[in-house]
């Protein structure tokens, strides 16, 4: 946002606000009365935007990116292909992983944790990808 109030009727930054370096494919409405929107994007990554307070913070993808850096992988490699889909539930959010996210080209579903504002701990594989075992 720029305001016009220099005596050189010059303007000057007032606040701005930062995204996604992609654009979303998929947004909703996010928390108890619908304060904040939580969006995913083609580039990977979660964001939650407060529709209260002019701030948006990144879910962080920086533990997956920490192990490719130690096994020289470049980031490119490491970062999580576009999301398609995502479903959250709020309650219990501080005690377990509560989005889960669908991603282009990936057989399994990555969870993140909406508290620690991080890429979850669960991979959860379909079972249809899974060796079938004659009864």
């Amino acid at each position: 946002m720029w305001v016009f109030d220099e005596p050189e009727g010059l303007p000057r930054l007032l606040r701005s606000r930062s995204g996604h370096a992609s654009p979303p494919s998929r947004i909703r409405f996010f928390s108890p009365g619908g304060l904040a929107i939580l969006s995913a994007s083609r580039d990977g990554t979660f964001r939650l935007f407060s529709l209260v307070r002019s701030s948006s913070v990144e879910l962080s993808q920086g533990h997956t990116l920490s192990k490719g850096r130690k096994k020289g992988v470049s980031v490119e490699c490491m970062r999580l292909p576009a999301v398609s889909d995502f479903s959250v539930e709020i309650s219990r959010a501080d005690d377990w992983d509560s989005i889960a996210s669908v991603h282009a080209s990936l057989p399994w579903v990555q969870t993140w944790n909406l508290f620690r504002r991080s890429i979850g701990q669960h991979r959860i594989k379909s079972p249809h990808d899974s060796p079938t075992v004659p009864t």
